[in-house]
């Protein structure tokens, strides 16, 4: 006991020279005290013990206020490692905003909902064309249409599937290469759009001829099957018409398919940029609350480690709680000295409750005096 009596006086003796009992508090021990000064004032008034030590309690009052000088410390440093890394972190929210606004502002010119709408429901249009046309294949002229269903419903679902085949191969050899917004175009490019529109154009021309010739045929009056009529004057003409219809299943369904799905995914793309826009402003809002609250605590303890650390100032709040302790301590010392008083036997003599009262406070003084001998005696 008398050795960690003795560190903990080298460890404080350059607070206070008191030669008192509380030179070997620690601070924690010295803030337990100062908290039950009032209760402690209350028990000393109650068994007769004498007053407050005023140097003691002096030490007792440096000793947690060195302690609160360098928890301030140490909680200013732990703010100001905390700023700096939400101040990194917001950085970079701020720098994904930015890129994520140019990027939204960029979609918002050229992404619409609409035109990818459209081309979706005609590349469906066209796929249902080409499900159509299989189905006809597949059951008239193949005369297939007596078989079980889940023979011919395959083959036709095999030869609608044609288109996104062909979407397939449009949208890995075609489709990458090009760019609404690139200056040069490919020449696979250049040279697809180019003939595919030319087909388109040819076959809805010869399609307008085929209704033509059969106008024509309607109109005359041979008596022969206007159908056998057709077929021996021009006996390629609906084969051909046939093959076109085909190609243009084929290719407008997977050209359409590509760019309408395209259009869709882009404006699904820009909602959730929309959305991971708003995410990250109000993230930020909540770091600069943050950042904010954070710098004003550390501003606080900025000031209050100032403060403290300015020995003048150290003094006066040292002096100032010294005499709050006292009056304290005092107001409950004498509570408990009339409470004491009071509880004496009521039928016992003036002399008798002066004598109680002398006893108890000289037993007191006598253990007060041992522990400062072995305290001095550890010293």
């Amino acid at each position: 006991m008398m050795f960690f009596s003795r560190r903990r006086d080298r460890k404080n003796r350059e607070l206070t020279d008191t030669g008192t009992i509380w030179q070997v508090l620690m601070p924690s021990l010295a803030t337990e005290l100062l908290e039950r000064i009032e209760h402690t004032g209350n028990e000393n008034g109650r068994n007769g013990v004498q007053a407050i030590d005023k140097k003691g309690l002096e030490s007792a009052l440096k000793l947690r206020l060195t302690k609160e000088r360098l928890q301030k410390k140490a909680e200013d440093k732990f703010l100001q490692k905390q700023i700096s890394a939400l101040e990194g972190k917001l950085n970079l929210v701020k720098e994904k905003i930015e890129q994520l606004r140019r990027k939204v502002q960029e979609q918002r010119e050229i992404v619409t909902l609409i035109e990818g709408l459209i081309l979706t429901s005609a590349a469906v249009i066209y796929v249902l064309g080409e499900f159509v046309f299989s189905h006809q294949l597949i059951l008239e002229n193949w005369g297939l249409g007596r078989s079980e269903p889940f023979i011919w419903i395959p083959l036709v679902l095999a030869l609608t599937m044609a288109t996104v085949f062909c979407k397939l191969v449009y949208a890995r050899f075609v489709e990458t290469k090009y760019s609404e917004s690139a200056s040069y175009l490919p020449q696979i490019v250049k040279w697809f759009f180019l003939v595919s529109t030319s087909m388109v154009v040819l076959s809805f021309l010869y399609f307008g001829y085929v209704r033509g010739i059969g106008f024509k045929f309607q109109m005359l009056e041979t008596g022969q099957d206007i159908y056998e009529a057709l077929y021996q004057a021009h006996p390629h003409l609906n084969t051909i018409a046939f093959i076109l219809l085909a190609f243009l299943f084929l290719v407008g369904g997977a050209v359409l398919l590509t760019a309408g799905l395209n259009e869709l995914k882009k404006w699904f793309l820009y909602r959730g940029d929309k959305r991971e826009l708003k995410r990250l402003e109000k993230k930020e809002q909540g770091m600069e609350s943050s950042l904010d609250r954070l710098n004003e605590e550390s501003h606080e303890a900025e000031a209050l480690n100032a403060h403290l650390n300015d020995d003048k100032a150290f003094n006066e709040i040292v002096v100032a709680q010294v005499e709050l302790y006292s009056s304290i301590y005092s107001a409950n010392y004498g509570k408990g000295l009339k409470e004491m008083l009071t509880d004496l036997d009521d039928e016992q003599s003036l002399d008798g409750k002066f004598h109680l009262f002398v006893h108890k406070a000289l037993e007191q003084m006598a253990i007060n005096s041992t522990i400062m001998k072995e305290y001095q005696n550890g010293r």
